[in-house]
C-alpha cells in the first residue's frame, strides 16, 4: 500500500507539471463556458434546454478527452521510450504498479476537472443538472473508459513519443471540434454530421447531455457504442502492447 501511494503521489506531481494537460483539464473548459455561455447561453438548445444546458455536459467531454486522448498516451509512450517499464520489469514489482499509478493520476485529474466545471456552471450561470447525479456519474465513467481505451490503443500503436504527439493532437482536436464537445452539432453541415457520427466522442457528448438534462436523444445507442469502444480499445491496446515488449 505504501508503494502504491508513493507511485501515485509521484505520478500526480508529474501530471500537474504538464502545463498543457493541467490547463486544458482544469481551466480551459470553464473558460470556454464563460465565453460562449455569456454569448450564446440563452439561445435554445436541444429538447427544450438552453445552449448553456447543452454546453455544460458537452464541455465535460473536453475534460475526459484531454486526459484520455492526450495525457495518458503521451505519458505511456514517453516512459516506454525512456525504458522506464523495462527497468521496473527487472524489479519484483514489475511494470503494472507504475502503469496503474499513471492511469490513476489521469483519472484523478479528470474527476477534478469535471467537479470544477460543474461547480463553475452552477456558481456563475446557475446551471444545475436535471438528471440524477448517479446517472451522470455512470455516463461519465463509461465515456471516460471509452476515451481512455482509445488513448491506451494509440499509445500501443504508435512507434514513439514524437509520432504519439502528432497522432494524439490530431485525434483529440478532430474529436473535440467535430463531436459537439465545443460547437453544437446544430451548426454542422450534413457532411460534418456524417463525419461526426463516426467519432466516439460524439456519443460521449450525447450520453452526457442526455443524462445531465434528463432527455433521451439516443442515450441507449450512445452507451452501447461507448461500451464497444472501451472493450475494443482495451483489447487492441493490450495486444499491441504485448508485441512491443
Amino acid at each position: 500500500m505504501k508503494t502504491c501511494s508513493v507511485i501515485l503521489g509521484t505520478e500526480m506531481k508529474l501530471a500537474l507539471r504538464d502545463f498543457f494537460t493541467t490547463f486544458f483539464t482544469l481551466v480551459f473548459p470553464s473558460l470556454m463556458l464563460l465565453i460562449f455561455g455569456s454569448l450564446f447561453g440563452t439561445f435554445p438548445g436541444e429538447a427544450g434546454a438552453t445552449m448553456l444546458d447543452d454546453m455544460t455536459p458537452a464541455y465535460s467531454c473536453m475534460v475526459m478527452g484531454v486526459t484520455g486522448l492526450m495525457g495518458l498516451p503521451l505519458t505511456l509512450t514517453a516512459n516506454m521510450e525512456r525504458g522506464v517499464y523495462k527497468r521496473f520489469d527487472a524489479s519484483p514489482a514489475g511494470r503494472l504498479p507504475i502503469i496503474w499509478g499513471e492511469l490513476a493520476a489521469q483519472l484523478i485529474l479528470t474527476l477534478a476537472g469535471l467537479v470544477i466545471l460543474f461547480l463553475f456552471a452552477w456558481a456563475v450561470f446557475g446551471i444545475s443538472a436535471r438528471g440524477s447525479w448517479l446517472s451522470i456519474g455512470g455516463a461519465a465513467c463509461l465515456s471516460t473508459a471509452a476515451l481512455f481505451a482509445i488513448g491506451f490503443l494509440l499509445a500501443a500503436a504508435v512507434p514513439g513519443p514524437r509520432a504519439a504527439l502528432a497522432v494524439c493532437y490530431t485525434v483529440y482536436f478532430l474529436m473535440m471540434f467535430l463531436s459537439g464537445a465545443t460547437l453544437p452539432r446544430q451548426l454542422f453541415s450534413p457532411t460534418l454530421l456524417a463525419v461526426s457520427d463516426w467519432l466516439p466522442m460524439t456519443y460521449a457528448v450525447r450520453l452526457m447531455q442526455d443524462t445531465f438534462n434528463a432527455t433521451d436523444g439516443g442515450s441507449t445507442q450512445a452507451a452501447g457504442i461507448l461500451l464497444l469502444t472501451a472493450a475494443t480499445g482495451a483489447a487492441g491496446g493490450s495486444f499491441l502492447g504485448r508485441q512491443k515488449r
